[in-house]
């Protein structure tokens, strides 16, 4: 490995006559001279901040072609990868791909990055540590990279590429994995790496693109909203389980938060003032990033239930967990295992008032988060801005998970707009068909 001659380091983190890498990916690209004309220094292609590859161009003769050199440029040191497949097949040793090649380079950061280095089984792990909902989202992905691509458990986060995680994506399509359970399994991993390498989301997104969903909207199962009615009965059946049980389920019927971060309310976080009251709701672990710079939510609850978890937690210091379970321990004290500690006792309560199921599918406390999406979406009345805050997630997520409930509202808003529909004006349906 060589010292490039580089004057300064910001000038070393800077490509050099930058290419869309595109232009590399094939021979005959690489072998036209308009596209890369020969000269003494590499062609390149930016990858990451002080990160290229590079391709060195071969003239053994005046106005023959030969093959190229690939070579690498970390922070400034430049080292040779091998020859590029342009003459003949390649064999990921001597002769590589661009694919290859881009792997290779990226394979180095190991080795010129300082710090600790973490593998994808490790960021799986620690993500699996501390993740909202089901642990089932984290092993079942884990169980898939053992059977289909079990060499990138081991390989570092921040060496990963595009091309080995679109193998395994295409390994699995020709498993015959559905696209649903590819789409619903995909995002455990991308979270896991969003967390541990928050600065690659369009890597990751792009080694690990969604799959498209061809059923049909009315094939696609959907969210279980529950009606008022059945959110009245579950949250009076739990308050008849245990007043513990029926305090955390009554803060996710008014907050549509995930169980795990409600078990991690403290006691001061509940606010009363000028006859109004609030929950300040500790942020989730999801969306990557550093959960200790994340804000909690302000988020507004009755007054009655503010006074009622007040009166609960007499007598216990500001910093104590609120949410207790019937012994005495707190929720949050369950860590991990809160999904399937929680779970049990919902289970009874939803089963005492028949409500296990609806339309089919399985009643969860996430049928709580989901119906308070739902209905301040067709209430029209609050933005979809505050109802993404409100509920610590994105605008970009409600679009793509409460579609349905959206699209339910716009052709309640259009049907309202149609002509011959209240004060739309136009004539009656009746004279037009008469007509």
């Amino acid at each position: 490995m060589y010292k490039a001659n580089f004057d300064t380091i910001e000038e070393a983190t800077m490509p050099v006559n930058d290419k869309s890498s595109d232009k590399f990916k094939t021979p005959t690209e690489r072998l036209n001279r308009d596209l890369f004309p020969h000269q003494k220094r590499p062609h390149w292609c930016h990858l990451d901040k002080g990160i290229a590859l590079g391709y060195r161009t071969s003239e053994p003769r005046p106005g023959q072609r030969g093959a190229g050199k690939w070579v690498a440029r970390i922070h400034g040191k430049e080292s040779p990868l091998g020859t590029a497949d342009d003459r003949e097949e390649a064999n990921g040793v001597e002769v590589k791909t661009f694919a290859q090649a881009r792997a290779a380079c990226l394979g180095e950061v190991r080795t010129d990055v300082t710090g600790p280095r973490k593998t994808l089984q490790e960021a799986m792990e620690e993500y699996a540590e501390n993740m909202d909902g089901d642990p089932r989202n984290i092993t079942t992905p884990l169980t898939h990279l053992r059977q289909h691509a079990k060499h990138l458990l081991s390989r570092d986060v921040n060496a990963l590429t595009v091309e080995e995680l679109q193998a395994f994506r295409t390994a699995l399509k020709k498993a015959n994995m559905t696209v649903s359970t590819y789409n619903r399994m995909r995002k455990g991993i991308v979270s896991a790496l969003k967390r541990a390498v928050p600065k690659k989301p369009e890597l990751w997104q792009q080694g690990l693109e969604t799959r498209k969903d061809k059923r049909t909207r009315q094939q696609k199962a959907r969210n279980v909203v529950l009606d008022p009615q059945e959110v009245t009965s579950l949250v009076l059946a739990a308050y008849r389980h245990s007043q513990w049980l029926g305090l955390i389920i009554d803060v996710l019927r008014w907050t549509g938060a995930r169980a795990s971060q409600a078990a991690r309310l403290v006691v001061d976080d509940v606010h009363i003032a000028n006859g109004k009251a609030w929950l300040m709701m500790p942020p989730s672990f999801k969306g990557g990033g550093d959960v200790a710079e994340k804000k909690p939510v302000h988020v507004p609850i009755p007054v009655p239930l503010a006074q009622a978890l007040r009166a609960a937690a007499k007598g216990r210091a500001p910093s104590d967990y609120l949410l207790l379970t019937g012994d005495g321990k707190a929720w949050a004290d369950y860590g991990k295992q809160l999904f399937y500690a929680y779970g049990r006792e919902l289970a009874e309560v939803l089963a005492s008032i028949d409500l296990t199921h609806k339309d089919g599918r399985k009643v969860t406390s996430y049928a709580l988060r989901h119906t308070s999406i739902t209905r301040m979406i067709l209430t029209r009345l609050v933005p979809l801005p505050v109802i993404a805050e409100l509920h610590d997630t994105s605008e970009g997520e409600i679009r793509k998970h409460y579609a349905a409930a959206i699209l339910d509202h716009a052709e309640d808003m259009v049907r309202a707009a149609m002509f011959g529909a209240g004060n739309a004006g136009g004539p009656p349906l009746q004279e037009v068909t008469a007509a």
